[in-house]
């Protein structure tokens, strides 16, 4: 207790030390900053958090408490004592290489991003803008795998919790505003932090004006067939299948005009479930920077940079993607129709895929993961018609190469080459509810020298309901 109690104290002396350096030097420590009112054409919101207040004392108050609630949940509650951590451990930590994690998939991919999150959300809930807020997710994961978790410090779980945490912190920060228009418990689903600070500070979460450019919701059922082979192997399964998708999109993704980075996005998470198996995925797609093009009068086009955080799990692989690049959107209007289209070109700075292969005609899937990266390249297109529906299509594939075996002696390097396709048709029956069918075909194909081609299809047909505006 009494080693807690030291650990605790030191934390807090470590993390409110560094938030005098990002404290303006006008300002007193743990004051809310004054703003000059401003009109809106003066301010710089790329740069400027447009809340007129920042208070940084609060932010790394609560970072330091959401690690130590962390900790001591996994410790106390789970029993977990590779967590339990002392001074020693710590100093290993901070004067030691850092090395790479092996953890589960869903652990490092999932639980990292999350607890990213709510070191963004913190900050932007008291006024710091994305780059701030980036910046103090970076200091929430450096303190936690430097002075929290026990084991080695990890470099692969500090990229993911900063970087994937603050593309889904600016989600679900601006979601929850958005839900926290409609109710307040909505609101502290998406931004669970920014709930609380509402509780001590008065100032409530939501804005008097959504940004809500569409939200729908599928759910159907259909059929599932996934099939593993290599030159000499093949295994087959079919299975009906549950299918259920909930996609939003933030802002008008057709001719948009950035004001503040990530101001527009569409999130999404869905999947299949059958009997035998199961394949989920969730998406987070932002404009992080874009800008109006003016080619015609009936067309909105935007050129820009995109940051995402993509990925599925199943329960015959997984994937997650860091990516940043370029985009190029356009939609045509005809009348009350409208055909639009558009491409990307991304680098995937930090992508993890399982690692399997096939020895002596076994699938051979310990589920450890690949560190890779690669260009990635995304297409869509989509027709809307009052009278004949709605078509849409789109594609995405990427070429992955390993960072190399990261951590000695596992099986972690490797080759892959993913393509993903999806199409579908849905008509609207009766105000905000609708039919459609979807389909998705999604190959991954590895070569390795050992192993010889590897390669995994995966495809579903699915009829659903919709309801969406």
């Amino acid at each position: 207790m009494r080693c807690r109690f030291f650990l605790s104290i030191l934390i807090l002396i470590i993390l409110f030390s560094g938030t005098i350096v990002f404290a303006d030097d006008e300002n007193d420590f743990g004051r809310e900053e004054t703003v000059l009112e401003k009109s809106s054409e003066e301010k710089n919101l790329l740069l400027l958090s447009d809340a007129g207040w920042k208070n940084y004392f609060t932010v790394g108050t609560e970072i330091v408490v959401t690690n130590l609630v962390v900790y001591n949940f996994c410790t106390l509650i789970l029993n977990q004592s590779w967590k339990k951590t002392n001074p020693e451990i710590m100093w290993k930590n901070l004067t030691s290489p850092w090395l790479w994690d092996t953890s589960h998939f869903l652990k490092n991919q999932g639980a990292h991003p999350y607890f990213g999150n709510m070191y963004f959300t913190s900050a932007r809930s008291n006024g710091l803008n994305f780059w701030q807020s980036m910046l103090m997710t970076m200091a929430g994961s450096f303190l936690w795998e430097n002075c929290i978790e026990a084991g080695n410090n990890s470099l692969n779980d500090f990229i993911t919790t900063s970087f994937a945490g603050s593309v889904v912190g600016e989600v679900f920060y601006r979601l929850g505003n958005e839900g926290a228009k409609i109710n307040p418990w909505l609101g502290a689903l998406f931004n669970p932090v920014g709930a609380i600070n509402s509780i001590f500070t008065g100032r409530k979460l939501g804005t008097d004006e959504s940004h809500i450019h569409s939200l729908r919701f599928d759910l159907g059922g259909g059929m599932i067939v996934d099939k593993i082979s290599s030159s000499d192997f093949v295994c087959k399964r079919y299975a009906p299948e549950l299918f259920f998708n909930a996609e939003v999109v933030y802002q008008n993704p057709y001719g948009h005009s950035t004001k503040e980075f990530m101001d527009q996005f569409s999130a999404g998470v869905g999947g299949e479930i059958s009997a035998n198996g199961y394949f989920l995925r969730a998406d987070f797609d932002g404009e992080f920077f874009s800008v109006p093009l003016y080619l015609n009068q009936n067309a909105e086009s935007n050129v820009g940079c995109s940051f995402n955080y993509d990925g599925f799990y199943g329960d015959s692989g997984f994937l997650s993607l860091n990516s940043l690049g370029a985009f190029f959107k356009q939609k045509i209007n005809f009348g009350e129709n409208f055909f639009a289209y558009g491409g990307e070109c991304d680098f995937v700075f930090f992508g993890v895929t399982d690692n399997s292969y096939i020895d002596s005609k076994k699938i051979v899937d310990p589920w450890d993961s690949t560190y890779t990266f690669g260009p990635q390249l995304k297409l869509f297109a989509e027709y809307s018609s009052n009278v004949a529906g709605d078509f849409y299509f789109g594609g995405q594939c990427e070429y992955l190469a390993s960072y190399g075996n990261t951590p000695g002696g596992k099986k972690l390097s490797g080759n892959f080459f993913i393509f993903d396709l999806d199409a579908g048709y849905r008509h609207k029956i009766y105000k905000n509810l609708g039919l459609g069918v979807s389909a998705e075909y999604l190959k991954k194909i590895r070569t390795d020298a050992g192993s010889g081609n590897f390669g995994r299809d995966f495809f579903t047909a699915s009829l659903f309901v919709e309801y969406g505006f």
